[in-house]
């Protein structure tokens, strides 16, 4: 559980760097493309071509939408509306508003998926899985069926918690794509210490562990991060910098 638990938490930080795309909208197929790009790179472009892979990479984006939406409620940051045509950031409502459009915008729209003209297969799947997931979430009676539906991790795969454990780990290390590609070279890699304030690899120097990065990735961050008067240019440079060493010590263990 440790592999998903270090990338659940990268996400929720990457999605909070999305507040002002949020407040100017932003559909789940554009969110998905970006999170595949530096320097978040948090989802393979290959394995998101297989069906069951993609409805996975939906319901753990929308499982961690929802995580943010709760966490900007309680920060009064605003209401994030969540949809799959567009998620957006909206001012603080009373409770009565909160859910009143909860099942707006259930299906894609024709310019969602001409966004993704080249795959049209993987188009269809995506909306096939998700016009699935919204069928079965109208049928949960609370007062948010599709955030218990998605906040409930048993519902990504029925199973023991186990099993799910195991297949959220699968996931996330497809994800990354624990491979020789992702080894750096000796330049890369002390371009990318050099961005997180460490020390370069050299003269049989061994490199730090992955305890010691995340720990000066987050000493960084609180340092540099947007909500905190800093740089969100240096924040997503530093992020990058994590991602690209992370996943080089992974692949070279």
């Amino acid at each position: 559980m440790q592999v998903f638990d270090e990338y659940s938490s990268i996400l929720n930080e990457a999605l909070e760097t999305f507040k002002p795309q949020f407040i100017e909208g932003m559909d789940e197929y554009s969110l998905i493309k970006s999170l595949k790009l530096p320097p978040f790179e948090l989802f393979d472009d290959q394995a998101l071509r297989d069906p069951l892979t993609l409805f996975q990479t939906h319901f753990i984006l929308f499982h961690h939408l929802y995580q943010l939406r709760a966490q900007w409620r309680s920060q009064g940051v605003g209401e994030l509306e969540i949809a799959l045509t567009k998620i957006t950031l909206l001012p603080m409502t009373s409770p009565s508003q909160k859910h009143s459009h909860l099942f707006e915008d259930t299906q894609l729209s024709k310019d969602t998926h001409s966004d993704f003209s080249e795959d049209t297969q993987l188009s269809e799947e995506f909306s096939k899985d998700t016009h699935s997931v919204q069928s079965q979430t109208h049928s949960i009676e609370t007062k948010d069926p599709l955030a218990d539906y998605y906040l409930n991790w048993d519902n990504l795969n029925e199973t023991s918690t186990e099993d799910v454990e195991d297949l959220l780990t699968s996931f996330w290390q497809k994800m990354a794509g624990f491979d020789q590609s992702n080894l750096l070279s000796q330049t890369q890699l002390n371009e990318m210490l050099s961005v997180l304030a460490l020390p370069p690899v050299n003269d049989g120097r061994k490199l730090l562990g992955l305890a010691e990065l995340k720990a000066q990735y987050r000493k960084l961050q609180h340092q540099n991060h947007p909500d905190k008067g800093g740089c969100a240019e240096r924040s997503k440079a530093i992020l990058n910098a994590y991602n690209k060493l992370r996943k080089h010590i992974l692949s070279a263990a």
